[in-house]
């Protein structure tokens, strides 16, 4: 963290970068596939925790990097949501456990780790509080740092709008399929979600960043080939100003 605040104190940001982005190795798979069958370990979790840290602390002085962190939260993000829905699923399932879910010995993921000396359960409702505290917090950012992530989140949401073609869902889909359809889609609309966020916790400065905003959006519904994301930004808009 030391090494971060002071490459963002000097505006060095290509060290900056690499101090961050060799941490986000550490954390998460970026493919919703390898995410299915992932299993989060304490060395996983002590990433993230370290990432949330320079997130909180050291947001003001990130710039750039903002990005890094935004992309590995929403694969969090993600991984939080997967979590709950199979928890969920075992709870109901006779056995206890919802097959080819995190929790499934047989298909990987968390129920492997249930002798491991931490609970997956607890350390998921800790990341997710965590993750919550970091946009919660961008109230005390300037606004200089404010702009900074408002704009890593643009590139992000841009980013995965770009890249993410959502896996069909078959006309009698299985509920891993399913699963896997609504992570990516939750993963495609992360920024814009995220950006609505942020605008609504600092609408008492708006006239900072609203040009930004809302020049994203529009480009969006102007745009945007996928019906889906320009419903998205439309609601986005009509969130903002509600």
């Amino acid at each position: 963290q030391l090494f971060t605040q002071t490459c963002g104190m000097l505006g060095r940001a290509t060290p900056r970068n690499a101090c961050i982005s060799s941490l986000c190795k550490y954390t998460l798979p970026d493919a919703v596939q390898d995410l299915l069958n992932f299993s989060i370990t304490p060395k996983h979790v002590q990433v993230l925790k370290v990432l949330f840290n320079i997130a909180n602390g050291l947001g003001a002085v990130l710039g750039s990097s903002w990005y890094l962190l935004l992309k590995t939260f929403q694969q969090l993000d993600a991984y939080l949501v997967l979590t709950q829905e199979s928890s969920a699923s075992s709870r109901a399932s006779p056995n206890g456990r919802a097959p080819g879910s995190p929790f499934d010995p047989r298909g990987g993921g968390a129920a492997q780790q249930q002798d491991l000396p931490f609970s997956v359960q607890s350390e998921v409702a800790l990341l997710a509080s965590l993750m919550a505290s970091v946009f919660n917090s961008t109230s005390y950012l300037d606004e200089a740092a404010l702009l900074a992530l408002l704009n890593c989140l643009i590139s992000l949401s841009d980013d995965a709008l770009a890249a993410t073609h959502l896996p069909e869902v078959p006309r009698s889909p299985s509920p891993l399929g399913s699963l896997e359809a609504s992570l990516s889609r939750r993963q495609r609309m992360f920024g814009c979600t995220k950006i609505v966020e942020v605008t609504r916790l600092n609408i008492g400065r708006v006239v900072v960043f609203r040009d930004v905003v809302y020049s994203y959006f529009e480009s969006i519904v102007l745009s945007s080939q996928d019906p889906a994301a320009r419903q998205t930004a439309v609601e986005s808009v009509a969130a903002i100003v509600e």
